[in-house]
C-alpha cells in the first residue's frame, strides 16, 4: 500500500507559547509547525461586502495603512451599486488597482489572492451560502496570508469557518466580533488595524473606562487565607469585582495568556481551550490563592468564568444577616452543605459522620417542635401520632424529674 504524508498541525508563530503547551501535553498527532505570516501586499486582497459603507472604509484602510495595492471589492449590486463608483475612484486616487464583482464565485484575480476580509451584513438566510463561498475561495487560494471576518458572535457559521481554517490550513484567521458597545467608526477601524492579522481566533473590541475607580485585591498565589480575609473588607461590589478579576487572571495564567482581559466571562471553558489538565491546574491555582479546598470537578460543575466566580464568591463570603428570619442565609448554608457532601466519596468517614449528625439534628428539631406545640395548645391524644405521644411522655417525665 501507499504511505501518505503524516499529519501536520500549523500554528502562527505569534502563538508559539500555545503551540509549545499543546506539544508538551502530547495532544498532537504528527508534526507541529510554526508558520511565519508573509506580506499581503504582494497580491490581491478580496473585500467581501466591500461596496457597502463599512466595507468601503475597510478598503481605504487597507490601502492607506497596510499598503495594499490590489483590491477586489465584492457586493451584491456590483460596480453600479450606490456609492460604488465613488469608492473605486477614491481608492484608485490612493494608488490602488480596484476590481468590483457581484459574487465571490466570479472572482478572477489578476494577482494571487493574499488576503480576504469579509464585512458581515448579509441576512441570516444568506449567511450559510456566503460562508460556503468564502470557504471555497480560501481552499482555492494557497497564497492567503490573512483572513478576517467582521461580524457577530451570534453568527456561529463565522466562528466555525474561522476555526476550521486555522486547524486545516494553519491560516491566521480571525473573527472580529461586535461587542454590543457603541464604538465610533475610527475606533472600529483602529481595532481592525490591530486585530485583522492577530494570532487569536475570536476577538471582541471593547472600550475600557480607566477613569472609573475600582476596588481590587492583588492576586498572589501564595496569599492563602490572607486573600480571603482581605476580600471580606470590601463592599459587595468590590468583592464581586475582585473575585471576577481573580478567576480571569488565573484562567489566563493556566492557558498561557498574557492578561485576564483576554478571558470572556460568559464563554464556556471548553471554548476557551481548557482541557482536563488545565482544569486541574486552574483548580490548584485558585486553591493556592483562596485557601479553600476545591474539587477536581470544579470547572465542569461551573463551566464558565462567570459561573465559577459566582460559586467562589458564595464560598468566600459569609451570608449577610437577613432581617426576615435568616431564610436566605439558611438556604445558602444548606446549599453549601449539599455541595460538600457531593464531593465526599461514598464510605468516607467524614461523610458518614456528617449524615449521622444531620439525622440527630433533624430528630431533635422535630421533637422540640412537638414539645412547643403541646406547651402552647395542650395535647390532643385523639389526633396525636405515635411519635407525638412518645414526645409528650418524654416531656412529662422530664418535668417530673426536676
Amino acid at each position: 500500500g501507499l504511505v501518505g504524508p503524516g499529519s501536520v498541525s500549523v500554528w502562527d508563530v505569534r502563538r508559539a507559547g500555545e503551540a509549545l503547551r499543546f506539544l508538551s501535553r502530547a495532544r498532537h498527532v504528527g508534526k507541529v509547525v510554526l508558520s511565519v505570516p508573509g506580506p499581503v501586499t504582494s497580491g490581491s486582497v478580496v473585500v467581501s461586502g466591500g461596496t457597502g459603507a463599512l466595507g468601503g472604509l475597510v478598503a481605504r484602510r487597507l490601502v492607506q495603512v497596510h499598503g495594499v495595492r490590489s483590491l477586489i471589492l465584492v457586493g451584491r449590486q456590483g460596480p453600479d451599486g450606490p456609492g460604488t463608483p465613488e469608492t473605486v475612484r477614491d481608492l484608485e486616487a490612493l494608488g490602488a488597482t480596484v476590481a468590483v464583482e457581484q459574487s465571490l464565485y466570479t472572482v478572477v484575480p489578476r494577482l494571487p489572492i493574499t488576503g480576504v476580509v469579509h464585512v458581515g451584513g448579509e441576512s441570516p438566510v444568506e449567511t450559510g451560502e456566503v460562508v460556503g463561498q468564502l470557504e471555497r475561495l480560501a481552499a482555492s487560494s494557497p497564497d492567503i496570508e490573512a483572513f478576517a471576518m467582521l461580524g457577530s458572535l451570534e453568527d456561529a457559521c463565522y466562528e466555525a469557518l474561522i476555526r476550521k481554517l486555522r486547524v486545516t490550513r494553519g491560516l491566521p484567521a480571525v473573527l472580529i466580533a461586535q461587542s454590543g458597545a457603541t464604538l465610533s467608526a475610527e475606533e472600529n477601524l483602529a481595532s481592525f488595524d490591530r486585530l485583522w492579522r492577530g494570532p487569536w481566533p475570536v476577538v471582541v473590541p471593547m472600550r475600557s473606562d480607566v477613569s472609573a475607580p475600582r476596588q481590587r485585591v492583588a492576586v498572589d498565589t501564595r496569599a492563602g487565607r490572607g486573600w480571603a480575609e482581605n476580600l471580606t473588607e470590601l463592599d459587595a461590589d468590590g468583592r464581586r469585582a475582585a473575585v471576577m478579576d481573580l478567576v480571569r487572571t488565573q484562567v489566563a495564567a493556566a492557558l498561557g495568556h498574557g492578561s485576564g482581559d483576554q478571558v470572556a466571562l460568559e464563554r464556556p471553558f471548553k471554548d476557551l481551550g481548557l482541557d482536563s489538565l488545565t482544569a486541574v491546574e486552574l483548580r490548584n491555582r485558585l486553591t493556592g490563592v483562596t485557601g479553600v479546598r476545591l474539587p477536581a470537578s470544579l470547572v465542569f460543575d461551573h463551566p464558565s468564568p462567570r459561573a465559577l466566580a459566582t460559586h467562589l464568591l458564595t464560598l468566600l463570603t459569609p451570608p449577610e444577616a437577613d432581617p426576615l428570619g435568616s431564610r436566605d442565609g439558611l438556604l445558602t448554608a444548606l446549599e453549601g452543605m449539599e455541595r460538600t457532601f457531593a464531593v465526599l466519596p461514598e464510605g468516607d468517614d467524614l461523610r458518614e459522620a456528617g449524615f449521622l449528625r444531620l439525622e440527630q439534628l433533624v430528630d431533635r428539631l422535630r421533637t422540640d417542635g412537638r414539645r412547643q406545640a403541646v406547651a402552647a395548645g395542650g395535647f390532643d391524644i385523639e389526633s396525636a401520632s405515635t411519635a407525638d405521644i412518645l414526645a409528650f411522655i418524654d416531656g412529662e417525665l422530664g418535668k417530673n424529674s426536676v
